[in-house]
């Protein structure tokens, strides 16, 4: 791949993750779970709490030595949690915002 095409890649790249800032978030209304690393230097606590705030489908929950890339690190943690999130989802379907719940474990 040329050093063009790459920039180019890049580029799009950034822009679809800058236009994330612009979603809707409210309007989200299937079950989700946001899980937040307590050391992520960039999901810091005052946006994964205004990421429950905007979501009232979601589900945020903090994961005391977690990191940025904790789905590497803690690999089997998470598919576990996964798992039974979306063996669940069915149960909470028809009401997104009534189980809702921010955990700072």
């Amino acid at each position: 791949m040329g050093r063009d095409v790459v920039r180019s890649l890049i580029g799009t790249l950034f822009r679809q993750f800058a236009d994330t800032g612009t979603l809707d978030l409210a309007r989200v209304d299937v079950p989700t779970r946001v899980l937040v690393g307590d050391t992520d230097p960039a999901l810091v606590r005052w946006r994964g709490d205004a990421l429950a705030t905007a979501m009232p489908a979601a589900e945020v929950s903090r994961r005391p030595g977690y990191g940025h890339c904790f789905h590497i690190s803690h690999a089997g943690e998470l598919a576990a949690e996964v798992g039974e999130f979306l063996a669940g989802a069915d149960g909470r379907a028809g009401d997104p915002a009534g189980e809702r719940r921010a955990t700072h474990a």
